[in-house]
């Protein structure tokens, strides 16, 4: 079994201990180190010798002394978005971990911040969760659930998804979304059983998605309506303590992203959001 690396991005604001919690949760689960990093704007003048060491006063008035996971500290000069890309790019990171929130108002602007160019641009899974300290669930991650579309990336997310689902001891909800106008069978009768049929036979292709251990408890539902609304609805209504989304690659995810499902279900859930690529580096070697 490999070992697990976390990054947990921080700028040291009160709102990010909460987020530190899930990290360090998760960390702990996972049987994972959590790399905390932070980065020092570049547009901010030079760093001193001794802004260094009140910024490492700053790293362990913001870590526990009690803290019970290995981990380490990293500081960085530069673009926050562009040093934590390039850390994870030459490091052996299976996850970050960000709070869409902060100096830049990342909790009501998503597109554009520090956050939408790392989950877009990022070669490994990125974890993002928008709550204040106060609202978010405390205690083991149990509950996870996985939108699919029939397509690669629902495949990538659930694969995803499975990995920790095994290493944590979780189960799985794997959900799909039908966002056809469900007013047809209703306005015209005679196509009732043509809807019914079009039902079964999604039902029958969300049942094809099954986690890659048969040891994972998993349960599958079928919805219709508008996707984020309903995948936040279940994921609240049934406490998930993590929703995965699979995401575009690189070279498509700024047009597919912005105003996305995967943008609104980060904005809008109440527990922390795992968006996966198919391309990500590490989605082969998390067992």
């Amino acid at each position: 079994m490999q070992h697990h690396q976390i990054l947990f991005a921080t700028d040291f604001s009160g709102r990010d201990r909460a987020v530190f919690q899930s990290a360090c949760q998760l960390a702990l689960q996972w049987r994972a180190k959590l790399l905390v990093m932070h980065v020092e704007d570049s547009r901010s003048p030079a760093m001193s010798e001794s802004r260094r060491i009140d910024t490492q006063a700053e790293f362990k008035h913001f870590v526990p002394e009690d803290v019970s996971i290995d981990y380490d500290h990293i500081l960085k000069t530069g673009d926050a978005a562009d040093e934590v890309l390039n850390f994870v790019e030459a490091t052996q990171v299976d996850l970050i971990v960000l709070g869409t929130h902060g100096r830049r108002g990342m909790d009501r602007v998503f597109a554009g911040s520090v956050a939408e160019k790392i989950v877009r641009k990022a070669n490994c899974a990125v974890m993002t969760l928008r709550e204040s300290e106060g609202e978010v669930r405390q205690g083991e991650m149990k509950r996870i659930l996985v939108p699919v579309d029939f397509s690669v990336f629902g495949y990538a997310a659930l694969d995803f998804a499975s990995k920790i689902a095994i290493s944590i001891n979780a189960q799985i909800s794997i959900v799909y979304v039908d966002d056809s106008d469900t007013s047809v069978s209703h306005q015209f009768p005679q196509r009732h059983s043509e809807w019914s049929d079009h039902q079964k036979d999604l039902g029958d292709q969300l049942k094809k998605f099954k986690p890659v251990s048969d040891k994972i408890e998993v349960t599958h539902k079928l919805f219709n309506g508008d996707p984020a609304r309903e995948i936040c609805g279940y994921a609240n209504e049934n406490e998930c303590d993590l929703i995965v989304l699979g995401t575009h690659g690189r070279t498509g995810l700024r047009r597919a992203l912005v105003g996305s499902v995967a943008e609104q279900v980060i904005r809008h859930a109440k527990c922390p959001v795992i968006t996966v690529k198919p391309s990500n580096k590490r989605s082969s070697t998390l067992v």
